[in-house]
């Protein structure tokens, strides 16, 4: 606690005695509501690197760079809390997996870019019948105007009456930013899956990003991500057709693309 100058010149005095004799120096600050460094910024400028720890619900904990003198920022780490302390998840993908072999309805695989790292995700979904006038809408780890959206686009242009309750889940804790809309294809698959009964196969993926008008538009990083998949053992990959590649082939995995939502509804049924 002090005045601007006095946390300035503190942090210039512990830094410049860090670097002096080899010593690596963490400082802990508060943050705001917001996940910014609270209070003044000449602390921000005076370290090399700036950390945020992210907490949720879980166990699971996500470290960020904002600012990283040494290298990029785009580099995630996914870590444990245990009684040990933090310990690195060396395939973060098996950890936001449900781990059921057997074919489930309701239940598909996307996956995400989460920085540099590319993240196979479980979405869960369950669909209904209403019992009272209004129907629920309840989404953990996903945004909830997502939802609300993909389920208007399933009834406009796949003709599909979603007059029920419904419940989405992503698996392990983790939560996807409101920006991310490369789930899109996968909530709209758990969906119809759930609403229909339809087993979904274990191996099959899907990530694509929805439109107000049902058309499936393209993600970024296509490539990286069919490649993530399919090193995992997906063999059935549901893509953008503007995303697709003929590297994508090369593998043994099925890529099939999917132009609009009524091309979804095709391949599911």
């Amino acid at each position: 606690a002090g005045s601007v100058s006095q946390v300035k010149g503190c942090a210039q005095e512990l830094s410049r005695f860090a670097k002096q004799h080899g010593i690596t120096l963490i400082i802990v600050g508060h943050v705001t509501k917001g996940s910014d460094l609270a209070g003044p910024k000449t602390l921000e400028h005076i370290v090399d690197t700036l950390l945020h720890i992210e907490v949720n619900d879980s166990i699971i904990r996500t470290i960020r760079a904002s600012k990283n003198r040494f290298g990029d920022v785009d580099q995630v780490g996914i870590f444990q809390m245990h009684s040990k302390g933090m310990l690195s998840v060396d395939n973060p993908s098996k950890l936001f997996l449900s781990g059921a072999d057997e074919k489930v309805a309701g239940s598909a695989i996307t996956c995400i870019r989460d920085g540099n790292r590319n993240l196979l995700l479980e979405v869960q979904c369950l669909v209904s019948e209403c019992e009272a006038e209004n129907q629920q809408r309840v989404s953990i780890g996903l945004s909830f105007n997502r939802l609300k959206m993909i389920t208007a686009v399933l009834r406009k242009h796949g003709r599909i009456k979603l007059f029920h309750d419904i419940y989405v889940n992503l698996v392990g804790g983790l939560k996807l930013p409101e920006t991310d809309t490369s789930a899109d294809l996968a909530i709209a698959a758990s969906l119809i899956s759930s609403l229909n009964d339809i087993e979904m196969s274990r191996k099959h993926c899907f990530m694509g990003e929805i439109s107000l008008s049902g058309e499936v538009r393209p993600i970024n990083g296509g490539v990286p991500r069919v490649n993530e998949a399919i090193k995992h053992g997906f063999e059935v990959i549901y893509i953008p057709k503007a995303n697709y590649h003929k590297s994508m082939e090369s593998n043994g995995a099925k890529i099939i693309q999917i132009e609009k939502i009524s091309d979804l509804l095709e391949a599911l049924n």
